[in-house]
């Protein structure tokens, strides 16, 4: 049974519209009509957001677009728009869609390392999964200021994030993967105040040949583009690296 705090599984209208055989654009049009149908005045019993919900995603050329993210719900009223052999086929596409979403969400993976350019990461998704609920409230992790890219233990990146997913065969919400390097894992397992027991089963993921430093002060990487190469600065272990 799905937890009532969970939110109720999505689809990405991209994926609708491969289902249903439509374009894209056409589904947006048909939904942004029945999303205005049951915004009515007239017609209050309707929440639009229990259907399809207003989302984006960044395209191919670093540009948002519109999308929508549809419930079971949703799936159901387009479903019913449809006719003959193009409407079952949908349905049973949606039905085995929703019951893999479901089924995620009551076993979820184990927390996945990937490596990106040679490097650990592990995703914040899964790192937050290992957090124990009475940790999580008692510190946050700061999005901004703590995935603020060009140091060394953190990374965002819509770019890397189908690419990652692909080869690993896993899904993250959102359109940008948030993720931790090793020394990133260490500061977020001391801002929420992780078990000495946890840290070890987390820092073996990152690093399962080695025996982690828990106590080791992260270093702070700073790091400018060049046209002719990368300037990296590195305080904490007084070390000094220009590649050119």
């Amino acid at each position: 049974m799905l937890k009532l705090s969970e939110p109720a599984p999505t689809i990405d209208s991209r994926e609708v519209a491969q289902m249903v055989g439509k374009r894209h654009a056409d589904l947006l049009r048909d939904i942004g009509t029945y999303v205005s149908y049951m915004s009515d005045t007239n017609q209050r019993n309707f929440a639009s957001v229990d259907f399809f919900q207003d989302s984006a995603y960044i395209d191919g050329k670093g540009e948002q677009r519109r999308c929508y993210l549809v419930t079971k719900k949703g799936c159901e009223l387009i479903a019913h728009k449809l006719t003959g052999k193009k409407g079952v086929l949908f349905t049973a596409a949606y039905i085995n869609r929703f019951h893999e979403l479901e089924e995620a969400l009551r076993t979820p993976p184990p927390a996945q390392v990937m490596y990106y350019k040679g490097h650990p990461i592990l995703p914040e998704e899964d790192f937050l999964r290992m957090i124990p609920l009475e940790n999580q409230k008692k510190r946050w992790l700061y999005k901004r200021p703590y995935f603020r890219p060009g140091w060394d233990y953190n990374g965002a990146g819509w770019d890397i994030k189908a690419q990652l997913e692909q080869e690993y065969g896993r899904h993250y919400e959102g359109n940008t993967l948030m993720y931790l390097h090793r020394s990133g894992v260490q500061i977020a397992l001391r801002l929420y105040e992780a078990s000495p027991a946890l840290r070890d089963e987390v820092m073996a993921l990152m690093e399962p040949t080695k025996a982690p430093a828990l106590n080791a002060n992260p270093k702070q990487t700073y790091q400018l583009d060049m046209p002719y190469g990368e300037i990296s600065l590195t305080a904490g272990n007084m070390a000094l690296s220009i590649r050119i």
